[in-house]
């Protein structure tokens, strides 16, 4: 009964907050949320304090202790922005996709990529907008794909599939068949967006990656080389609040002279090094925030028997 309450109320929450948000322009949107960003961040300060020791743990004395706060608080501002434009998907049309984003060189290199009839993986980390790839692929005629978790709360699992679906941007849900989906769809010309970048429960890649040693989901690079597919690193960056760039880096194929194990650890520490270089650019654009950080170690104790490793393929 307590579930089926809570459940209720975050649904209800989440319908009224989307309700107001979409009925007010782009910027006073995200105006509004600034607001609720100071709130979260300075009163209630939610995993702040986690936040700056991670980022002090990776830069050291790099920064100064205002420094590490800026950039705490700058990402901070850039999830309850993502979070809104998740909730704005079916709002953006192909026009304003092109006045808010800058996109030209991405859209060009996937669209002569599509051209040969091959698939292909976007790589984006979560920095700036990550949403914005899939749906501004698809605006643009490129046959995007993700996969999503279904959420604990079957109530607002629906209504983001739902909204996913109205800026059709198309969700394959992960679960027993979701390898051979992923496959079949690469197989026939589409493109996977994948976020590689958090830690994996199960035994993974583990690669250096931001002075530490990362365990990272095998998807990526194992769904490149099963198919025969390129990935193509992508990374988003919020210009202000209100203006995106994406930009795209040289493709990584998988080497055929190179067994799998060897093959998928090259892909994923090829992609995770431009990720870094990127990150420690720009540290502000990062979620430092994450539930699961990416720097933990990994026992084997972590390990569940019944849980489906994220992107995982045998």
């Amino acid at each position: 009964m307590y579930n089926l309450v809570k459940y209720l109320s975050e649904y209800a929450a989440l319908r009224i907050m989307a309700g107001i948000l979409n009925a007010m322009p782009y910027r006073a949107a995200l105006s509004a949320g600034l607001i609720n960003a100071w709130i979260g961040f300075y009163i209630f300060r939610f995993r702040t304090r986690e936040a700056k020791k991670r980022i002090r743990c990776v830069f050291g004395n790099h920064y100064t202790d205002k420094d590490i706060q800026r950039i705490a608080w700058q990402s901070w501002c850039n999830i309850v922005f993502n979070a809104i434009e998740t909730m704005r998907l079916p709002q953006i049309t192909l026009t304003s996709s092109r006045i808010m984003c800058d996109c030209d060189e991405y859209l060009a290199t996937i669209k002569n990529h599509c051209k040969t009839g091959k698939g292909g993986i976007i790589a984006t980390p979560h920095m700036g907008s990550w949403e914005l790839a899939g749906v501004i692929s698809n605006l643009n005629d490129i046959p995007v794909f993700a996969v999503a978790a279904q959420q604990k709360n079957l109530l607002v699992d629906h209504y983001l599939n739902n909204l996913r679906a109205r800026a059709r941007l198309e969700t394959v849900i992960r679960g027993s068949g979701t390898m051979k989906q992923i496959m079949k769809k690469l197989n026939t010309g589409n493109i996977l967006a994948i976020l590689p970048d958090v830690r994996m429960r199960t035994k993974g890649v583990q690669v250096p990656f931001l002075g530490g040693q990362a365990n990272l989901g095998p998807g990526m690079a194992s769904f490149a080389k099963h198919a025969d597919v390129p990935i193509f690193p992508v990374v988003n960056k919020r210009l202000g609040q209100c203006r995106h760039k994406m930009m795209i880096f040289e493709p990584i194929w998988p080497d055929n002279n190179l067994d799998k194990e060897e093959d998928v650890f090259r892909m994923t520490r090829h992609v995770m090094n431009i990720f870094e270089k990127e990150i420690r650019l720009d540290p502000g654009q990062w979620f430092w925030f994450n539930k699961r950080w990416v720097l933990d170690p990994f026992t084997d104790e972590q390990q569940k028997n019944d849980s489906i490793s994220e992107g995982s393929i045998q």
